[in-house]
């Protein structure tokens, strides 16, 4: 009876099927592009004011590069997104690599001047999205590697006719711009013009991509696929410990993930549907996740928070339904709810401000309920 009513008044607050848009923009840009860190700047400001709806991505491209991809954070997948969506100068961004032909200089290539990333997002993350991603059996294997499960499960159908595809991005935050990889800088408003930047860090930086392209797994989600079918990709992932100059730093490391069209660029057929994305801090050494429990939140960071911080909430559910999470005062008042969504079983990433949701300073309780059960933790706002 508990389970009905919880489950009644989750649809009747959430409705069916409205899961969170979230957005990939890609940004690329180069070390030795002086324009870039403007489009840094904007891209963190956009995920500080939308922290669950947007996933950037930063693409280090060729042409601003020296040297070798063992040292500069090249890849052939930056190399291959340049040419097919129509990269026309640094810094460019695709978001959610739709086709915006008004943006930038006019043109009707997919790729954007920075200008435009702002309105783009917004577009997107309005929309409904057609899908939702989730990861599922997390595991850190014994001789270093990383093992999980990417699911898609389509809540409406796509656009009738166009391939499908399952991507796995791997990004690394706090790459420290210094030496081989020092940012320059051409821009007054980044730290008064210094050129090269410092301190200066390059975050969401693209490091690995498990299909070994830019698009994604085929052949995962039919070309018609069922609605409320699960898809699901196995991946591995193997740290690289040989890049100059520190290897991969797996604990600042993040996998995104994303299900997209694959069709022609020209006819604007390579959109990204929705996405997820996971630390990889919160896979588990012995490959078995807590499923004991229907609502399992792994990880709250940080905590304590000041008001302004960005707190991550890695959280698992055991069905595909809709999820809450709401945050109560000491007095055990409801007082925000930072998410609410319809998604698939699996893990999931919230991140949300209090200053957004009008908090202030003190003791709360966060809450991730669905239809199944529900689970809360302490957090404390400085």
């Amino acid at each position: 009876m508990k389970k009905l009513l919880l489950a009644s008044l989750l649809l009747a607050t959430t409705g069916a099927f409205a899961q969170t848009k979230k957005v990939i923009i890609e940004d690329y840009t180069g070390l030795h592009c002086g324009w870039c860190p403007e489009g840094t700047v904007i891209l963190e400001g956009l995920r500080s004011s939308n922290p669950t709806n947007c996933l950037p991505v930063a693409i280090h491209t060729g042409s601003y590069e020296p040297g070798t991809s063992a040292i500069n954070m090249q890849s052939s997948v930056g190399s291959a997104l340049t040419s097919t969506l129509k990269v026309l100068g640094f810094p460019n961004g695709a978001v959610d690599r739709k086709n915006y032909p008004a943006a930038g200089a006019g043109h009707d290539s997919i790729a954007m001047g920075r200008g435009s990333w702002s309105a783009a997002f917004n577009v997107q993350k309005a929309k409904t999205a057609v899908a939702t991603v989730s990861f599922s059996n997390k595991t850190l294997k014994t001789d270093g590697s990383y093992e999980c499960d990417v699911n898609v499960v389509f809540t409406s159908l796509p656009t009738a006719g166009i391939p499908l595809t399952i991507g796995v991005f791997l990004v690394e935050d706090s790459i420290a711009a210094s030496g081989s990889l020092a940012q320059d800088n051409y821009s007054s408003s980044v730290q008064g013009g210094a050129s090269p930047l410092s301190p200066w860090f390059h975050n969401r930086t693209l490091r690995w991509s498990a299909s070994g392209d830019a698009w994604g797994f085929s052949g995962v989600i039919p070309a018609t696929p069922v609605v409320g079918t699960k898809y699901t990709k196995h991946i591995t992932i193997t740290p690289v410990t040989g890049i100059s100059p520190t290897g991969w730093v797996t604990k600042n490391m993040t996998l995104v993930a994303f299900t997209a069209m694959n069709g022609s660029a020209f006819n604007d057929q390579k959109e990204i549907l929705n996405a997820e994305e996971v630390s990889l801090k919160s896979f588990f050494k012995t490959g078995v996740e807590n499923t004991a429990t229907p609502v399992t939140i792994y990880n709250a960071f940080p905590n304590p928070a000041t008001l302004n911080d960005v707190v991550k909430v890695e959280f698992n559910m055991n069905t595909t339904g809709a999820v809450k999470m709401n945050v109560y005062n000491a007095m055990g008042q409801l007082v925000a709810t930072p998410f609410d969504s319809y998604e698939a079983a699996g893990t999931h990433t919230l991140q949300w401000k209090a200053s957004e949701n009008g908090l202030t300073a003190g003791v709360y309780i966060m809450e991730v309920v669905t239809a199944e059960g529900k689970q809360t933790q302490r957090i404390t706002l400085q």
